[in-house]
């Protein structure tokens, strides 16, 4: 929820979702169905031969938050990012690659350390960033919205 909190409100404003709160909420939980797709998807086929539970069965929460960050850099590559109580911060467009490494590692490798899910993290942040860049709002929302106006005025679809 921290997270939510620090980059929700910035991400709905941006040029990509400008303060629609229904564009938002949408790209949020359609995001959370599909990344919590790809986290079960990904521990059925990375779990084989491994000793310890690396990949956990996910409903998408995280990979949620994670598209909302992807797209957050994306819209604010120079913002500053950084991890709680440590005082550094690294700009956006730098620290969404290293955690997306340290996703990419944990689902194919995994680490004893620590159970997340690398999975719907990936997949999160990649939806979040191709969303933004190939701009979401016009090519996918746009559209979309049209066609169920369209749908429930009882018009004929072409």
């Amino acid at each position: 929820m921290y997270a939510m909190y620090n980059f929700l409100p910035a991400t709905g404003y941006s040029k990509l979702f400008r303060g629609d709160a229904n564009h938002m909420l949408s790209f949020f939980l359609s995001t959370g169905v599909l990344s919590g797709l790809a986290q079960n998807v990904a521990s059925t086929i990375f779990k084989q031969g491994r000793p310890y539970s690396a990949f956990i069965a996910s409903g998408g929460a995280s990979g949620a938050l994670f598209a909302v960050f992807g797209a957050f850099c994306m819209e604010y590559p120079t913002q500053g990012v950084g991890i709680i109580l440590i005082p550094y911060y690294i700009e956006a467009q730098y620290f969404l690659p290293i955690v997306m490494a340290f996703d990419l590692v944990g689902m194919i490798r995994g680490f004893k350390f620590v159970s997340l899910g690398h999975a719907a993290h990936l997949s999160g942040a990649t939806i979040g960033m191709a969303y933004s860049y190939l701009d979401g709002r016009n090519k996918v929302w746009r559209p979309l919205v049209d066609f169920w106006k369209r749908r429930l005025r009882g018009k004929p679809v072409a």
